[in-house]
């Protein structure tokens, strides 16, 4: 649904650009969505969360975010390699809530939180600095983008009320990010099943 690629602009400074196809851009279901992605992440600021530098729609109507430019391993590709350890976990996972903290105090909630959304950065010689990305289906209290009972985010991180399509708030994503912390500690997720019933029932 969406291209992105990095760009060097202005005095030098790297960012990812993340362009909506031009037909999806026109689409009244997923071109709000967008919007409300770039209106959620552009009102968060924390040393946790990517930095989004601008959003709008270029002259034919497509969509467009720029963001900052993380560079590093995301969490997904630190677990291939095994368990983190119990202090590597325990400070990815306090960054992440540190994170989450400021987000849920300004009314967005992440609701696709895993380990693809983490990125491991070094700032200056501190290693495993988290950023948080990607809150393309975020929601900010108070504007609902789905019809209720539609499920959006990843089954294996999912929590119970998402699952049920309710409502949600920050208590979701902190029900993901104990999955997370857990397949840091073990390696391996709580639940794993072949489909997502499966994962729905286990949760």
């Amino acid at each position: 649904s969406t291209i992105m690629a990095a760009w060097t602009y202005g005095l030098g400074r790297t960012a990812v650009v993340k362009v909506m196809h031009p037909e999806l851009s026109r689409d009244p279901q997923v071109a709000p969505r967008f919007e409300l992605e770039a209106r959620a992440a552009s009102q968060l600021n924390h040393p946790h969360i990517v930095t989004i530098y601008n959003h709008g729609a270029l002259d034919d109507g497509t969509l467009f975010l720029a963001m900052e430019h993380c560079e590093g391993q995301s969490l997904e590709e630190a677990l291939r390699q095994g368990p983190l350890g119990a202090r590597r976990a325990a400070g990815v996972c306090l960054q992440m809530a540190d994170a989450l903290s400021e987000a849920h105090r300004r009314g967005v909630v992440h609701r696709d939180l895993k380990p693809s959304n983490i990125m491991l950065t070094e700032v200056g010689r501190r290693s495993d600095f988290v950023k948080v990305l990607d809150f393309g289906i975020a929601k900010l209290d108070g504007v609902s983008m789905t019809r209720t009972g539609t499920m959006i985010g990843t089954p294996q991180y999912m929590s119970p009320e998402q699952f049920r399509g309710e409502d949600l708030d920050g208590r979701s994503d902190l029900y993901s990010l104990g999955v997370m912390l857990f397949e840091m500690g073990h390696g391996r997720l709580p639940f794993v099943s072949q489909s997502l019933h499966g994962y729905m029932h286990k949760h």
